[in-house]
């Protein structure tokens, strides 16, 4: 089997749009900041910023991402896990998957703040809560691909199992989980960056401790520098978090 590489041109191009793609945000934050005039205590620079995350004073930010970022992860597994098991149902049972989508529909045109009493009703304020409120924004989204990838499957294929006396279980596993695969890393990659700032909104309205709480009392605290390198940190680990997705993706299909 012959096995080519990517033309180095292509590599360096590729590379070139990742830098830019990079530094475009900066800029224009820049730019933004002196175009409006603001002044350095309530809009520091990029530089600025950067300069605060690794100073002795962005510790508490360190610190409350070590409480949010767990909560994220499970947030984010549980949403996909849970999404899976409602689509998988399209093909398991089909009847009872169609009474589901409504439900599912009805919490997910709910705004969050409206869900946030029952949600401390059902689970209290602690991890849990967190976790059930960052799983309730991602497994929609979600559902969505992975119901979309299983309707993709070719008629022939879902002939083929039947001919030969597969369950709707061997359609499953054999047929429609291996031709999802793409629908699932695309889920995977758009909901990883949603689990973060849904666990942030449980930890600003729900449970009182993380990331999410830190920006919200910093806030009347004044202390802008925290809020921006907060917000910065969290949104280079949801892009980054979508750059390991897609680097998961190019792997398997490999």
């Amino acid at each position: 089997a012959l096995h080519t590489d990517p033309p180095a041109g292509g590599r360096r191009g590729r590379a070139g749009f990742g830098l830019i793609a990079l530094l475009l945000p900066f800029v224009l934050w820049a730019l933004l900041i002196k175009g409006a005039d603001l002044p350095p205590i309530i809009a520091p620079t990029p530089i600025e910023t950067i300069r605060f995350i690794f100073t002795e004073n962005a510790y508490p930010i360190w610190k409350a991402l070590g409480v949010t970022l767990p909560m994220a992860a499970l947030g984010l597994i549980a949403g996909l896990a849970f999404s899976f098991l409602l689509a998988a149902l399209s093909i398991l049972a089909p009847a009872v998957a169609r009474a589901l989508v409504p439900v599912a529909m009805l919490v997910q045109n709910t705004p969050l703040v409206a869900l946030v009493p029952f949600v401390v009703l059902a689970f209290g304020r602690g991890i849990t809560a967190s976790v059930f409120l960052a799983m309730l924004v991602v497994f929609f989204p979600a559902y969505v691909l992975l119901n979309q990838g299983f309707a993709a499957i070719p008629a022939a294929a879902r002939d083929l199992v039947s001919v030969y006396g597969g369950s709707r279980w061997q359609l499953l596993w054999r047929i429609a989980v291996p031709y999802s695969i793409s629908y699932f890393f695309a889920a995977a990659k758009m909901v990883a960056p949603m689990a973060l700032l849904g666990v942030m909104v449980a930890e600003w309205l729900v449970s009182g401790v993380g990331l999410g709480n830190l920006l919200n009392i910093s806030r009347p605290a004044l202390d802008y520098e925290t809020i921006w390198a907060g917000a910065l940190i969290s949104i280079l680990i949801s892009a980054g978090t979508y750059e390991l997705v897609g680097m998961l993706e190019r792997r398997t299909r490999r």
